[in-house]
């Protein structure tokens, strides 16, 4: 994911939740104890280790969207190719039956496509929640 806010977890964190500066530090500070300001030695040894930690759950986070990306394209992909071999099957059968079959085809697929790109548009809250719920429908 192309980005001009540059590599560190703080831009990260920006990009994953669509939003400023302040409000990374404050996400990270409310989820990973990440204290703003003057730290002890003892503080920026378990800053290092909660950065360490943030950077791998949202790497894993992308990586996860990422595969269920694919995954919907893949099924999108199988779904608009059954719909046109059904639109044309009813056209060269003149088969009402095929036609309204292509319909509920087409509505899958028009579902799969707004999954993608909720999935796609989603800020970091809001995706790792997506997520969580397609896993456990998947369960």
């Amino acid at each position: 994911m192309p980005s001009e806010r540059g590599g560190g977890i703080l831009a990260l964190v920006e990009t994953a939740l669509d939003c400023d500066k302040r409000a990374a530090l404050d996400w990270l500070s409310l989820n990973f104890g990440i204290e703003r300001g003057q730290a002890t030695l003892e503080q920026r040894r378990a800053y290092a280790q909660n950065i360490d930690r943030a950077r791998s759950q949202a790497a894993a986070l992308i990586r996860r969207r990422d595969e269920l990306l694919v995954g919907l394209w893949a099924e999108a992909d199988v779904l608009f190719v059954r719909y046109h071999d059904l639109v044309g099957l009813a056209y060269q059968r003149e088969d009402i039956e095929l036609l309204g079959d292509s319909i509920g085809v087409w509505r899958t697929f028009q579902g799969l496509t707004r999954q993608y790109e909720a999935l796609k548009e989603a800020p970091g809250n809001k995706l790792a929640q997506m997520i969580a719920g397609s896993e456990r429908e998947a369960s």
